[in-house]
């Protein structure tokens, strides 16, 4: 019987590791050594220079949530999938969803960045969301 792999090897080892906040699961040991290198260093360089340092800290330091989100760069991915969602959905209803598309992506490409976090202390909880607008051109 003859037989090749589908996929290699360290695609198909689990891995798994548990930090002080978070269990890791990953297809394959490179993967998550990668992750928790990046873990002990803190924040990337991209991250610091996108957030700032002190922001990317606060973010890299939160013991709940965080997340960035850079909505107009989004927009830009998605924009030819919305206009065919707005050809379908506009041929089955009489509705102005061609309105709401371009509403909803001006709204996109009008926010640079959306970034938050929040951090569980004994006795209160420090939460931050901030916006960022896209530079005037």
């Amino acid at each position: 019987i003859y037989y090749w792999r589908l996929l290699p090897p360290e695609a198909t080892h689990l891995a798994v590791a548990l930090t002080g906040d978070m269990l890791y699961l990953a297809n394959g040991e490179r993967a998550l050594q990668a992750i928790l290198t990046q873990q002990q260093q803190g924040a990337s360089e991209a991250v610091i220079r996108l957030l700032g340092a002190n922001f990317a800290h606060q973010i890299a330091t939160a013991n709940c949530s965080a997340f960035v989100l850079r909505p107009a760069l989004l927009a830009n991915k998605v924009r030819n999938t919305a206009d065919w969602l707005t050809t379908v959905f506009s041929a089955a209803k009489s509705s102005s969803t061609k309105r709401l598309r371009e509403e909803l992506l001006t709204l996109m490409d009008s926010i640079d960045l959306i970034a938050g976090y929040g951090d569980i202390q004994q006795d209160h909880i420090l939460a931050n969301l901030s916006f960022r607008q896209v530079p005037e051109k």
